[in-house]
């Protein structure tokens, strides 16, 4: 869950930032088809950047980084991230229940739900409108008096109010026609259903009114392209003002932007120089894009040395119990605070969780016996080794064993192989050092 609200974090912000850089480079150019690209291009760009290459997301952090990246195969819509499930590990007798995670998610999901209740309670009325509709021929098109308060259109649907059908102007119908020949409504639809899922960006507000007074400037485009005096149109949009809207999602010919719609008609051609404007949002989408990219560390470099901190010695935890070291593949380290599901207070964590593949080999991080070598419930498959002076490491959520209990094994041995088992959501190895009952940072036995 945590990393499925990670991303709806990240798209919005990608989506906050791009809409920003619309407004300040292009809203103002008259070049319309392309801004209209553009804006509907808007929330798909968003979705995709946070999105990294094949089988990579970049999440929040658990901890104090910014970015971190994580494996698809953890992202599991709804359920704990292994940071929690480790915090049920820690206290096996709680069972699983409501955090507050939980109630977030809920609440989240009830926003969805009133999105779309408005989207369908919208299209029902929309529908119920026209079966009360009377369809007339006007100057040679089809439109429907309806009981609305403006001029409206839906898909190829024409709606007049009835008391203005019979004096219907003929520049208000070529306005109409244009929504329907430019196919505006698609537009609308295809952010209502991206408002659904984002419901809770406020950037949303905004852009919807952006993308509704762009279909205007199209429209009225259209219409002064059949050599309409543009004072006289005009002065026929300034005698619609008093109407209200009654439906959000549709277009209207008066409506709230009629000033911007002045501003635009009469404003002076955008020069073509201008459309370097173009480059400066796409350059944007790019420095965004290197937020969420995971830099790339040398091959050579990339191996982490089985170093002993002891020289003297196999015979205590003293290596990195994976291959290769990267600490932006620590997800939670040792003594960090989490909430277990019906669990008030805080769990404080007793290993470190170290994200990799299914499959990636786990080592022995010292000399030592193998005393479980098993499923144990919460902990997956597990591994425990016995080291000399009463230490023990503790290797959990594994895939598969390489060794049986009460074998010997040596430092740097494969014992196993990361997986995903027991309370665990995505693909890592938790890892712990004991000496008898005491708990200690894994961290400080290894070389970094």
């Amino acid at each position: 869950m945590t990393d499925f609200f990670s991303y709806l974090v990240q798209a919005s912000l990608v989506f906050a930032l791009l809409c920003f850089m619309y407004r300040r480079f292009l809203s103002t150019l008259t070049f319309h088809w392309a801004n209209r690209f553009t804006l509907v291009l808007l929330p798909l760009v968003s979705m995709l950047l946070p999105l990294l290459e094949l089988g990579q997301l970049v999440p929040l952090s658990r901890s104090a980084q910014v970015l971190s990246i994580v494996d698809l195969s953890s992202f599991h819509l709804g359920l704990p991230s292994p940071t929690m499930n480790d915090a049920l590990v820690a206290n096996p007798h709680e069972s699983p229940g409501n955090s507050s995670s939980n109630w977030i998610f809920i609440g989240y999901l009830i926003g969805c739900m009133l999105v779309t209740a408005r989207l369908v309670l919208t299209t029902r009325n929309i529908f119920k409108v026209k079966r009360n509709a009377d369809k007339v021929a006007v100057k040679g098109s089809f439109v429907y008096a309806a009981s609305v308060t403006a001029p409206l259109t839906y898909f190829t649907w024409v709606f007049i109010p009835k008391k203005q059908v019979k004096n219907l102007h003929p520049l208000i119908l070529k306005h109409e026609m244009a929504h329907v020949r430019l196919k505006h409504t698609f537009d609308l639809l295809f952010i209502e259903l991206y408002a659904i899922v984002f419901w809770f960006n406020p950037t949303l507000y905004f852009y919807k009114k952006t993308l509704v007074a762009l279909h205007e400037f199209q429209a009225d485009q259209a219409v002064l392209s059949d050599n309409v005096p543009p004072k006289d149109y005009l002065q026929l949009m300034l005698q619609t003002l008093e109407n209200k809207h009654q439906y959000p999602t549709l277009s209207y010919f008066n409506n709230s932007i009629i000033k911007k719609r002045i501003d635009m008609i009469t404003k002076i051609k955008s020069k073509k120089g201008k459309t370097f404007n173009y480059s400066l949002l796409v350059t944007s989408a790019i420095i965004i894009s290197l937020a969420f990219t995971e830099q790339t560390i040398p091959e050579e470099a990339t191996p982490y040395k089985a170093v002993l901190l002891l020289e003297t010695t196999h015979n205590i935890p003293s290596i990195f119990p994976l291959e290769t070291y990267n600490p932006r593949d620590i997800t939670s380290t040792f003594g960090a605070k989490v909430r277990a599901p019906k669990v008030k207070h805080h769990i404080i964590h007793k290993g470190i969780d170290i994200r990799a593949s299914i499959g990636t080999p786990v080592l022995a991080t010292a000399n030592g016996t193998a005393i479980t070598v098993r499923s144990e419930k919460n902990w997956g498959n597990l591994i425990v080794l016995e080291h000399e002076d009463g230490y023990q490491t503790w290797y959990a959520h594994l895939n598969g064993f390489e060794i049986s209990e009460g074998q010997t094994v040596k430092t740097g041995d494969v014992i196993g192989y990361v997986g995903s088992t027991g309370r665990s959501t995505g693909p890592h190895l938790h890892y712990e050092v004991r000496q008898g009952e005491k708990h200690l940072d894994p961290m400080d036995f290894f070389n970094k």
